[in-house]
Formats: structure tokens, sequence, C-alpha cells
């Protein structure tokens, strides 16, 4: 897995992508999660959403996983796979 490499600092971060066949799969910080993302939802039951339809890749108990990116050491990130932009079309 090769996460983007460019140095940005971390206040200015909502995510990372990572290529995925002829997709990209997305990685987003905890605070955009729910500052951006889900901002007038609940973030908690989007997230359980997702993962049970298959758009988002962590445990149960948490929803986002720890994941080491480059430049950044390891963070905790919801891993958004490609195929929720793919089932959208």
């Amino acid at each position: 897995m090769r996460i983007s490499e460019t140095i940005i600092p971390p206040r200015d971060i909502a995510g990372y992508r990572c290529k995925v066949g002829d997709g990209w799969d997305f990685y987003v910080t905890a605070p955009a999660w729910k500052e951006e993302v889900c901002r007038g939802l609940d973030s908690k039951r989007l997230a359980a959403t997702m993962a049970e339809r298959g758009y988002i890749d962590g445990p149960a108990d948490r929803r986002a996983k720890l994941v080491r990116v480059p430049g950044h050491g390891q963070q905790r990130l919801y891993h958004v796979l490609s195929r929720v932009l793919e089932d959208a079309q």
C-alpha cells in the first residue's frame, strides 16, 4: 500500500488517499470525519452504516483503524473504500 507522500502540516490534513486498482481508497482523520464528512449527522451511526454496506474497512468496535502514514507516523483513520464512489454511479 502506498499513501500519498506530500508533506503538509498535520493540522491542515483531512486525510490521505491510496490508489487501489482503478480507484482510490480514502483515509479520513477523525476530526475531518466528525466535522466535515459527517457535519450535521451522527458520525458513529454513519460509520456503522457504511461499514455494514462494505464501504468502510475497520474494526467493529471503533470503525477507525491504525494506519502508518509515510512522513506522519501512525494515525487512527477511517478507511473509506473506493467502492463507495463506484457504487454511486
